[in-house]
């Protein structure tokens, strides 16, 4: 089984107005509250957090992982940062919906302002982009003039998978490494605002991006906690486990 963070991020600048979410949004939002919250007591937004391409991990989430995220991220924590879990410090909001972003490559590298680069027979690039919400009372005001103003730009997803295989070519040279996994071991774990990270193309979804609400470089880093990372390989399937320490 693999639990990791990993780092997504967009070199584009993304800038988000705060917004008042609608009525249907308030009543989904409500869900997860104790007591009733007002749409003036809640700033809204959305996050690109993972999709199907090759990221500079030379890593990718498979259509199934990402289904799995999916199903798994609503009510699932928003973090200022994942360095730490520490919900204290770093939770600041929740996921309340979800949607599926799917498009041409092409059309996804003009949005994005990215490379995306996909796998040999695989045609549309998908997004999981997860709404979420932050209390007004209570935050500082900073950080949400600073998601404002594009400054915390960057979105990473921490996530748990059952299986990390390499992709080889007909030479036997791996490709990529590919997340696997359609069961409980598979889930989406939480969202972050990072200062940058591996998948190209993942942040804040600006005003100008932002789909009408229906229903609803080389700093790379994992940020594994404790220290580096460990694999090891299961002859019953010839997949890699990445193991976190501690």
């Amino acid at each position: 089984m693999i639990r990791n963070r990993k780092h997504l991020h967009s070199d584009k600048t993304f800038k988000v107005s705060p917004t008042n979410p609608a009525p249907t949004q308030v009543e989904m939002i409500n869900q997860f509250t104790r007591r009733k919250f007002t749409a003036e007591e809640i700033y809204i937004g959305q996050l690109r957090l993972a999709h199907n391409a090759i990221d500079r991990d030379e890593e990718r989430f498979s259509e199934e992982v990402l289904e799995r995220f999916k199903e798994t991220i609503v009510r699932r924590t928003m973090l200022f940062d994942h360095a730490k879990y520490d919900s204290k410090t770093n939770a600041i909001g929740k996921f309340f919906d979800v949607e599926y972003e799917t498009m041409p490559i092409e059309q996804a590298r003009e949005i994005l302002g990215e490379d995306i680069q996909l796998p040999k027979g695989v045609a549309e690039v998908k997004i999981l982009a997860p709404w979420f919400y932050i209390p007004v009372e209570g935050i500082d005001k900073q950080l949400l003039v600073k998601i404002d103003a594009g400054i915390y730009e960057y979105a990473s997803i921490g996530f748990r998978a059952e299986s990390r295989v390499p992709v080889t070519d007909k030479n036997g040279n791996i490709l990529y490494h590919e997340y696997r996994g359609t069961g409980k071991n598979t889930e989406a774990l939480e969202g972050s605002l990072v200062y940058l990270g591996a998948q190209p193309g993942m942040g804040v979804k600006s005003n100008s991006s932002q789909i009408n609400f229906t229903s609803l470089n080389d700093d790379i880093n994992l940020l594994v906690p404790g220290d580096d990372r460990k694999f090891s390989s299961r002859a019953s399937d010839n997949e890699d486990d990445l193991l976190i320490p501690g």
